[in-house]
């Protein structure tokens, strides 16, 4: 009796860890994506942390900040506590909050780990299930393809877009390399090859030897070790 409840226990943990994982919002026609997902499922952090966003420029700014991957938007807190987006992200080189950090690069990506000035680097996205897309003004899409929601900017005002109907959305991750100039490609084999393209028959080589997987973020960590020696 004792190792059939064991074995019960282990199924219903293996069952609820996916569960956790896969865990979906559900958004109703004519609600705002930003305004009903609950905080803790759309920011990467708990509150607003402190940190530094480094310029291109050379210069620096420290904000309490918080990045909102529903949005794909680093925001931070104003003095009277208002939440405001960084408006011209391309102007930045690299936001430091404790010990995350973070590039923009057509988007927002969190280093993960690095090897010499290479990094390998994680997007994280709240985007909508597929065959539950609603456009944004009315009417329906027939596409299949996931959406991610986005926001309008007229002036100094942010209109948050609604959905037309019953929406999911939930949380993905993808994988991006980058190279000492913080441009990023992703992770896959096309990606390392055109990032070291001097290595491009041995990485081959080396990602059949691995069966390297290339959503497994250790096997993509061994090969930019592998692709980042003697560079």
């Amino acid at each position: 009796m004792r190792i059939l409840l064991i074995f019960v226990l282990c199924i219903w943990y293996a069952n609820d860890s996916t569960a956790q994982a896969n865990k979906t919002h559900l958004v109703k026609a004519g609600e705002a994506p930003d305004e009903v997902i609950p905080d803790e499922a759309k920011y990467i952090l708990p509150a607003f942390t402190g940190g530094t966003a480094f310029l291109r420029s050379g210069a620096s700014v420290k904000q309490r900040f918080n990045y909102n991957y529903l949005l794909d938007e680093m925001q931070f807190l104003n003095t009277n506590g208002d939440t405001l987006a960084i408006a011209d992200p391309a102007l930045i080189k690299y936001i430091s909050i404790d010990t995350l950090v973070y590039y923009y690069d057509k988007g927002y990506l969190q280093q993960t780990s690095h090897s010499g000035s290479y990094k390998l680097a994680v997007k994280q996205q709240m985007i909508q299930i597929p065959d539950k897309v609603g456009t944004a003004y009315g009417g329906s899409s027939g596409s299949s393809a996931v959406t991610t929601y986005s926001s309008i900017y007229s002036s100094d005002k942010v209109h948050r877009l609604k959905v037309d109907r019953d929406v999911r959305f939930e949380k993905v991750m993808s994988w991006y390399i980058g190279n000492p100039y913080n441009r990023f490609e992703k992770a896959d084999r096309k990606g390392f090859y055109n990032t070291f393209p001097s290595k491009r028959d041995a990485i081959k080589k080396y990602i059949a030897k691995n069966n390297i997987d290339f959503n497994k973020e250790a096997d993509l960590e061994q090969l930019l070790l592998f692709c980042t020696e003697q560079q």
